[in-house]
Parts: C-alpha cells; structure tokens; sequence
C-alpha cells in the first residue's frame, strides 16, 4: 500500500481535506499525527459519500508523521546515538505509528515508503502493526513497564480484530505482567477484563479527551469502525 508522504505532500493532502494546514503548523510530527488521527473519525462521519476516502487519507497522513519522527533527512536515527529524551520520543512514534497502520493494514501488511526512505533498523524484519511488540520490548528495556504494557495492549486488541486469538492472548498476557511491574494494579485488572471480552466503547481520544471508554485505542468502538472502513489489503 502507498503510504509515506513527505511534509509538502501532507499539506496537500490537508488541502484536499479542507482541514486547515494552519492545525498543523504549530504542531511537531507526532502531535500532528495524532490530530490527523483524531480527524479521520471526524472525517469518516462528516464527508459524505468521500468519507471513508478522505479518513483513510487522513490515516495514511498520520502515519507519515510518526514516520517522519523516526527519521532525519530519510535516514532513520540509530537508537545507540540518541538521548533519553529523543528514545522516548522515538518510541512515542514508534507506539503511534503502529496504531495508524494497524487501522489500515492486514497484520502481516507494511506502508510503501517514499524514494530515499528507510525503514527503521529495529523495524526491518516486522510488519507495521508489529511494530507495537518491537515497541513494547524497548519500552521494557527502558523500565517504562507502563508503556511497554500499553502498547501490548494495544496490539492484544488489534490480534483479536484481525483473527489472531492465540496473538491476542499472549500479548493481554503480556499486558498484565507489565502492568504489575509498573505498580498499576488498575491498569492490569483494566487489561484482564479486556482480554475476556472486547468493550467496543467510545474513545475519549476520538473526543478530544471526554467521557469515559477503553484504556486502549484499538479497543474502542471508533477503532473498530475506523479500521472496518478503511482497511486495505
């Protein structure tokens, strides 16, 4: 599937969108992405017969600025050399560009990147939504237990979406533990509920913050939905 687009293409899908390019410009590539996440609902529900078009475009946007914050100059940062405040930013990507593309591809499926741009070293041998696991482990590495139990969380949720029950359960699993180790018995309980039944309520982030749902986006019914209409093969 066709997916990077540079920050001038962006801005041209943003055009296309009728969302103004003045939302994005304060923003940095991962804040952005996730406005153009939070858009595609906006767009999925509101653009008519182009809705589902315009919240895939969206989507495919998003993603390319995760990947954008993962990469300088098309060059993807090799982690050895980076600061403990630029690892977590680039796992911050990380985590968010493998809920982007898990809205829009098959498990096993990867974006196709733009000329001159490559793939994460650590990425390399993983599809895109697989990302979330490879995540999850540096998250770990780094003591962020928390985190690391977020993202195995989340892609616990996106197994059981795509047909994977068996990935679905290892990676709740997964979830509890580290959630127990991070000392957020609420957040591990939160994870073993959502690894007996899927709760398909509202997001907040879809909401920009309100009401109550899901501790993960890929639980929620806007995911669900989201990825139901856009998915590419």
């Amino acid at each position: 599937m066709e997916g990077y687009q540079d920050r001038a293409g962006v801005r041209g899908l943003l055009r296309q969108l009728g969302i103004p390019a003045s939302m994005l410009e304060d923003l940095g590539p991962i804040a952005a992405g996730r406005e153009l996440l939070l858009q595609s609902w906006t767009l999925l529900n509101g653009s008519g017969s182009h809705g589902v078009d315009n919240a895939r475009i969206a989507i495919g946007a998003a993603c390319s600025g995760f990947m954008e914050a993962m990469s300088l100059g098309g060059e993807p940062f090799p982690m050895e050399t980076m600061s403990g405040g630029r690892i977590l930013e680039w796992t911050d990507a990380a985590m968010w560009f493998g809920i982007g593309t898990s809205m829009l591809l098959p498990l096993n499926g990867r974006l196709t990147l733009g000329d001159g741009i490559r793939r994460v070293r650590a990425f390399e041998a993983v599809s895109d939504p697989l990302t979330l696991e490879v995540t999850s482990s540096i998250y770990e590495n780094l003591a962020d237990y928390k985190r690391a139990g977020r993202c195995a969380e989340e892609l616990a949720e996106v197994m059981r979406l795509k047909d994977d029950p068996v990935g679905a359960s290892t990676m709740f699993a997964r979830a509890i533990e580290l959630f127990e180790r991070a000392g957020e018995p609420e957040r591990a309980e939160g994870a073993r509920r959502a690894s007996n039944s899927r709760s398909n309520l509202s997001s907040p982030f879809f909401h920009r913050g309100f009401g109550g749902g899901p501790n993960t986006i890929a639980g929620s019914a806007e995911f669900l939905r989201l990825s139901t209409a856009v998915a590419m093969g």
